[in-house]
């Protein structure tokens, strides 16, 4: 019931109206809700007003808008931790959810700069270059692109690539995957990676740049990832520092 003499704003009162059928199970997740129009007839209330509450959840990650088809119930977001490092297959499993994988791209290329750098290439060194699309249970979440230096895996295939290449480095290959560097930070979609992860351009996304090491400080993978920002959320245990503790910049 929407109070519209009521000091609360009538969006939030639409909002909090919105969680509780969803808390009460009465839509799940997946589901689509009521149209806007729908909305507006049932309270009484404009369709700005109701617009503004789905748009506050749908940045909450609560609900999300499918182009064409309305605005659904959002899956829930993969909670990924950051203290270690795993495979997306492994995280999926972790978490009960069905991994899978669509290899939109598989080539050997000539190292660029950039990657030739992470992966202690000369540049113009022969390397695979794969682009996939990872997926949640059926959900895309995740577009990734790919690096390895084609002289430590010359038998890799575009097999591989559609499982876990974590898996292929470490147990086809021999080489277990001691630690990695990676950086993250906020951007917006591109085209490419909006049409793989079925989001807006310029949609909020995370990107994950990481470079996975063997033994003797060896590079095996450089990875750069775009996460969809409704479908990821990570956390990682901090140790509080001494002041003694800090280094300083060089």
């Amino acid at each position: 019931m929407v109070k519209k003499d009521s000091p609360v704003p009538i969006y939030f009162q639409v909002e909090e109206i919105i969680k509780e059928s969803i808390d009460s199970g009465k839509w799940k997740k997946g589901e689509a809700i009521p149209s806007e129009r729908q909305f507006c007839e049932q309270y009484s209330i404009s369709r700005m007003t109701v617009r503004q509450a789905i748009t506050n959840l749908v940045n909450e990650g609560i609900l999300e808008r499918k182009r064409g088809k309305g605005t659904f119930v959002s899956a829930g977001k993969v909670l990924q931790d950051l203290t270690g490092i795993t495979s997306f297959t492994e995280q999926m499993k972790e978490l009960g959810k069905s991994p899978e994988t669509k290899v939109q791209s598989f080539e050997e290329i000539s190292a660029s700069k950039q990657a030739a750098k992470e992966l202690g290439l000369i540049q113009g060194e022969a390397m695979y270059k794969i682009k996939r699309t990872r997926l949640a249970d059926g959900d895309p979440v995740a577009y990734e692109t790919t690096y390895l230096p084609c002289r430590l895996f010359p038998d890799l295939a575009k097999i591989h690539a559609e499982g876990s290449i974590y898996d292929y480095i470490e147990r086809q290959s021999g080489m277990p995957i001691l630690y990695g560097r990676q950086e993250i930070e906020a951007s917006e979609a591109g085209k490419k990676a909006a049409e793989a992860l079925k989001i807006h351009e310029g949609a909020p996304v995370l990107k994950i740049q990481r470079t996975s090491y063997t033994e003797g400080d060896l590079a095996v993978e450089y990875t750069k990832t775009v996460y969809r920002g409704d479908r990821y959320k990570y956390v990682m245990e901090l140790e509080r520092k001494t002041s003694g503790s800090f280094q300083p910049f060089t």
